[in-house]
């Protein structure tokens, strides 16, 4: 995947978003009111229209998170507008809603809750808490959900997910927003090591040695 901050926009499907566009347009013209599908839809118009991440309006999508978290309240979509919240102004306020969050318990398990918040403390140059909490969405990524249990490509989907919202259709333009580089580095090296070690699995030792190694300045 190439981040979203990487792409060449002129490259995107213009047909199609216009078609997207159009879609939601006639939608808002029933004057019913716009439901969660359509406030979805407008936060990807949001994403479509602007030039650039940095020209994106982050604030209208966070006023449409806020919409869409009371049509359909959940903790993935409170996850989604902190990631909007760190765009529109700053990883600190972004980190609160992360913290009641986990303090919440409602995403106990959820890979992307420790992801995001470790991303954040990144930004706040909290680097030691940030490296814990890339281990702790490592390993909840890496934890058996089968009698097989799951191999190397575990911790390859955790920061594919993390970098490249569109495999999260529900929930686009969320948590993927963030961007970090160390996490595309990351992914970058776990997947050297996947590759070289096959399914034998990457240990929690490895990926605390990866996560320094692409930390380190």
């Amino acid at each position: 995947p190439v981040l979203l901050a990487d792409q060449d926009r002129r490259r995107w499907d213009r047909s199609r978003i216009a078609r997207g566009r159009a879609s939601l347009a006639r939608a808002d013209a029933l004057g019913r009111g716009r439901g969660a599908y359509c406030l979805q839809a407008a936060i990807a118009e949001c994403h479509a229209v602007a030039r650039s991440v940095d020209e994106t309006d982050w604030d209208r999508i966070v006023l449409l998170y806020e919409a869409l978290g009371r049509i359909s309240p959940s903790p993935v979509v409170e996850l989604n507008r902190a990631a909007a919240v760190a765009m529109a102004t700053g990883p600190a306020s972004a980190l609160r809603i992360v913290d009641e969050l986990t303090g919440s318990g409602a995403l106990r398990g959820y890979h992307l809750l420790p992801a995001t918040r470790g991303e954040l403390l990144r930004r706040l140059g909290r680097e030691e808490e940030a490296r814990s909490e890339f281990v702790v969405a490592a390993d909840a990524e890496l934890a058996p959900d089968s009698e097989q249990g799951r191999d190397d490509r575990g911790s390859y989907y955790l920061f594919l997910m993390i970098v490249h919202p569109i495999l999260q259709p529900r929930h686009a333009c969320g948590v993927g927003a963030l961007l970090p580089d160390a996490v595309t580095r990351l992914l970058m090296v776990l997947k050297i090591a996947s590759l070289s070690k096959g399914a034998s699995g990457i240990r929690r030792e490895t990926l605390q040695a990866l996560i320094a190694l692409v930390n380190a300045d």
